[in-house]
């Protein structure tokens, strides 16, 4: 199973699998209300879109044009972005449209009623059970964790299936992982097995085969053959590292798999409100999600996915993918902390 998923992540940007299908495009495209929404948009001439990362959003203007040009992106990557928002919205100030970001950064500006309502489903075909907060988010992509290996130092017949068979002795003095990332991959799994077995497995990941977590660029460390793998990585990353850097890294998935879940939002008071309205509804759209596919790599592994690789993960793993939603970040995000002590060493 693992040997299949990773050559078809070698190889899922090539091709048409990504490829939008025209009647789902043609559907949106030829509404009177997208038309009239992109002519109101296109004399506000600009969107200022605030996220995390540049990489995160630098391929979306590019897209857009294809669909809608005519309206300039600004682009303003900030890991504090909802502190910020919410400090101008206390000075009176708004000077961002749309937001881009994990679920867990939208709920703090949901309570304080900063994001507007988009017509994801009605104008833009979303499914409803891809929107979150009565319509004021809705989700575009996943990142998806996984085991990340140096394909000249793991064999095949080493690669896990299972996160317990990274506890094997072969793995001592071989693994690297994220110190932000490991302990969320140990949360996910607390909340599938329960927190006594996660932190049990947790603990065997610093004290049986001695795990490097760090902040330091894993890819580095795998690649120059420092550590063989890393315990816990996104798949998208995986993929730039390969294919951009041309590092000989590859992925392969876990059961279970644990995937992230990113949304797009339009802001309450933006002073560019067709424009925003316009970015987050295309962004939300199959289109958007497989145009962000193959420029980022990051795939969306939610029901009803339109991406190949999607489908084929989740067919591949029986539906064992823990997806973050709003009934469990929360308790995610408690247990993260938990996990986090236990990895730095805090608690024992």
């Amino acid at each position: 199973m693992n040997r299949t998923l990773a050559r078809l992540a070698a190889g899922f940007i090539a091709g048409t699998a990504l490829a939008a299908s025209p009647a789902l495009a043609q559907k949106w495209k030829d509404d009177p209300q997208v038309k009239a929404l992109y002519a109101k948009a296109k004399a506000e001439g600009e969107v200022n879109l605030w996220g995390p990362t540049r990489l995160g959003m630098d391929w979306i203007q590019g897209e857009l044009d294809k669909v809608f040009p005519g309206i300039k992106i600004k682009m303003t990557p900030d890991l504090a972005a909802t502190t910020k928002i919410i400090a101008e919205a206390r000075a009176g100030k708004h000077s961002v449209d749309a937001y881009s970001f994990a679920l867990g950064y939208f709920v703090p500006l949901v309570q304080r009623d900063l994001m507007a309502k988009v017509d994801y489903a009605g104008l833009w075909g979303v499914d409803p059970k891809n929107t979150f907060f009565e319509s004021k988010a809705a989700a575009t992509h996943n990142l998806v964790y996984s085991f990340v290996y140096n394909e000249k130092l793991v064999k095949e017949s080493e690669l896990p299936r299972t996160w317990t068979d990274l506890l094997h002795p072969r793995w001592k003095n071989r693994l690297t992982a994220s110190s932000f990332l490991l302990p969320n991959v140990c949360a996910y799994l607390a909340l599938s097995w329960g927190e006594e077995r996660a932190t049990k497995l947790c603990r065997g990941f610093v004290n049986d085969v001695n795990a490097l977590a760090t902040r330091a660029p894993r890819e580095a460390i795998i690649s120059q053959g420092e550590r063989h793998a890393s315990i816990a990585e996104f798949t998208a990353n995986a993929e730039v590292w390969r294919i951009q850097q041309g590092l000989p890294i590859r992925w392969s998935p876990m059961t279970p798999t644990m995937a992230a879940q990113f949304v797009i939002g339009a802001l309450k008071n933006a002073p560019h409100p067709n424009a925003a309205q316009l970015l987050a509804g295309w962004l939300a759209t199959d289109e958007g999600k497989l145009a962000r596919e193959r420029e980022r790599y990051d795939v969306d592994v939610r029901e009803g996915t339109p991406s190949a690789l999607g489908k084929k993960l989740r067919a591949q793993l029986g539906g064992e993918i823990l997806i973050e939603d709003t009934a469990n970040m929360e308790r995610r995000a408690v247990l993260s902390t938990r996990m986090s002590e236990i990895i730095s060493g805090q608690r024992k």
